[in-house]
């Protein structure tokens, strides 16, 4: 195992690595200097207690701990034991790890974005006047009474009493040309949940008493004065 080399570089891992004492760094890096060149390492424990100047029983010791941790794997073929560096194979790990947590954090991230748009929007939300169907009738100009006798029906009908429902209320009864009050009257006594134009001009058609003539008033004139001088008054 004799080889030219002018040192042995430590990557940061295994310098700060706490678990591991500095002769067990040195034993792991000549280790990684072999078997990262897919080169074959079979340290025996008196190369290793030559090495690092310790005792064989403490070099089979820093052996077993590299293995323990996860730094090294080793095999043995009936006469000697081979070593072979982790270092390459968890730096990899790590990356992986590293990027499934980066992918984590962002997905984390848009969702919070999300919730935090979804919870402003609801902040906004409730800090809108709530709508008032009832205030917007009077505020048309239905008499308050006549506006809560008609909620009462549209309650009964199962009606919904939104802006939307509101809206389309007051195009219906400006089509009609009555006064909202009225047109609501009207609503009211036939139990509609609903107004529409057409409906309230075939009420007040079928409701309206006939126009009377001019010949009829005439005729109504004079029996009117026949009558008065009946009684003497004329």
């Amino acid at each position: 195992m004799e080889r030219k080399v002018k040192g042995i570089w430590i990557p940061i891992e295994v310098w700060q690595a706490p678990d591991l004492n500095w002769n067990e760094k040195i034993l792991l890096m000549e280790i990684d200097s072999f078997t990262s060149r897919d080169e074959d390492c079979f340290f025996s424990n008196e190369y290793i207690s030559e090495l690092l100047g310790v005792s064989v029983y403490t070099a089979s010791r820093f052996m077993k701990h590299l293995e323990e941790c996860g730094y090294i794997t080793t095999r043995f073929d009936g006469r000697r034991r081979f070593a072979q560096s982790r270092l390459a194979e968890n730096r990899k790990a790590a990356l992986r790890k590293t990027a499934k947590q980066t992918c984590q954090k962002e997905q984390d991230n848009n969702i919070n974005i999300i919730n935090t748009s979804n919870k402003v929007s609801t902040n906004v939300d409730s800090k809108l006047p709530k709508f008032d169907f009832l205030r917007s009738l009077i505020d048309m100009g239905v008499a308050e009474a006549t506006a809560r006798d008609w909620m009462a029906v549209r309650k009964n009908k199962k009606a919904t009493n939104t802006e939307t429902a509101f809206n389309a209320i007051v195009k219906e009864i400006a089509a009609s040309g009555l006064n909202p009050d009225t047109a609501v009257q009207i609503a009211v006594v036939n139990e509609w949940r609903g107004i529409k134009a057409e409906w309230l001009k075939n009420y007040v058609a079928k409701n309206s008493e006939p126009e009377e003539s001019v010949y009829e008033r005439i005729a109504r004139g004079e029996a009117e004065i026949e009558r008065m001088r009946a009684e003497g008054l004329i």
